[in-house]
């Protein structure tokens, strides 16, 4: 009997048409050495859990939009029209935010402070210690520019910026593990900005009385659109964008002259601007997880482009699994849970007390058991009496 190999029918489009791109789909199916060290073993060895995440995301974008055309996909070629529609929608909706730019950058930045989980961020923004510099527009951040800082090469060694990196932590940190540590807060932060692609229905009635009755609809399709885009379009055409000035959002984190934290986004149109504020609010919020400056520069020059679209096709799906470890009622201490379970150890540490690591405190959290939200309950107990004591204090 023939053995049966591990190939692409593992990713799961159920009953939609497969338009992944073959690229992107050779990196699901092929798997994720990194990732993968984070990620729970699946019973069904004929599908790695990374390709269930997948799947199961892929196939919540296409029912979404069916619900949102009144069309039902079963080929691609009755797909395809719906996905190139999305230029038209984004030339019509941009007309109509032309004229409220300065209201929509007021209101973009008001409702995502306005996100439980961003309170602590939004009571550092009312004290002046964190500035938002958005514009609702073109955009002219360069996003190459970090990742090409790194590979300036050193003259005494020859090294280019991430080799010499790696050199100089290769005795005194698990490289690796801090590499892991940034991939998944960059699902993370992307999963969260992706996720929260349609806050805009929170403020419905004020986009009305702007933009018109039907902007929300127009909204809603544009993003349902752009998601699934990351997935048909080839890999290296957001950095082919990125190159030519034809990105559609960017952020960037600064710091002004006076100390303060600047958050920078920039987006096309108001869900996408909504989108890139989220992503820095939560750069802003994953900063301190690695030990040292030099774990976050290592860290830090194993991003791409290439490597966003990843996480923005995989992170929902994770970040869907960290708030549920959180009840409802407490999302406001989300972040700082996330925090701290992103601060454990790689692997248990008796000296922490704690006999779990983040690596298996991930795979908990994945495979939804008991113990992550024992872990989630722990560190809420934790934040919340941290809270209490400096409120005594003042």
């Amino acid at each position: 009997m023939q053995k049966r190999m591990k190939i692409s029918e593992a990713f799961d489009p159920g009953d939609f048409p497969n338009i992944v791109n073959p690229d992107k789909l050779s990196r699901i199916t092929g798997g994720n050495e990194d990732i993968e060290k984070a990620l729970p073993k699946l019973t069904n060895n004929e599908q790695s859990y990374l390709e269930y995440l997948s799947s199961e995301r892929y196939k919540d974008l296409l029912a979404r939009l069916e619900k949102q055309t009144g069309k039902t996909f079963k080929t691609a070629n009755s797909l395809t029209p719906v996905l190139m529609s999305s230029m038209q929608i984004a030339s019509d909706v941009m007309a109509k935010e032309e004229r409220h730019k300065e209201f929509l950058e007021h209101l973009a930045v008001e409702t995502v402070l306005n996100i439980p989980m961003f309170k602590q961020l939004k009571d550092q923004h009312d004290a002046g210690n964190i500035v938002f510099d958005v514009t609702l527009g073109d955009v002219d951040i360069d996003l190459l520019s970090d990742a090409e800082s790194f590979q300036e090469q050193d003259e005494d060694t020859g090294l280019f910026g991430d080799e010499q990196a790696e050199l100089e932590l290769a005795d005194s940190l698990d490289v690796d593990g801090e590499v892991l540590r940034r991939k998944v807060a960059n699902m993370i932060t992307q999963g969260a900005s992706v996720s929260y692609f349609d806050v805009f229905r929170l403020i419905g009635d004020q986009l009305q009385a702007k933009l018109g009755p039907n902007i929300e609809n127009e909204y809603a399709l544009l993003v349902t659109i752009s998601n699934i885009m990351y997935w048909y379009m080839p890999e290296g055409v957001e950095k082919m964008a990125a190159q030519s000035g034809m990105a559609a959002g960017a952020e960037e984190i600064d710091q002004d002259e006076e100390g303060r934290i600047v958050i920078k986004a920039q987006g096309l149109c108001f869900p996408i601007l909504v989108h890139e504020i989220i992503k820095g609010a939560m750069e802003v919020v994953m900063s301190s997880i690695h030990p040292n400056k030099q774990a976050t520069k290592t860290a830090l020059a194993s991003d791409t482009l290439e490597g966003e679209t990843f996480d923005i096709m995989i992170g929902p799906a994770l970040w869907a699994k960290l708030r549920s470890i959180v009840s409802p009622q407490d999302q406001q201490y989300l972040l700082w849970v996330i925090q701290k379970i992103m601060k454990l150890p790689l692997t248990p540490d008796e000296k922490s007390g704690l006999k779990i690591g983040f690596v298996d405190a991930l795979k908990s959290i994945l495979s939804s058991n008991n113990q992550s939200k024992v872990l989630a309950d722990k560190f809420l107990a934790e934040i919340k009496a941290e809270i209490a004591e400096f409120e005594e204090g003042d």
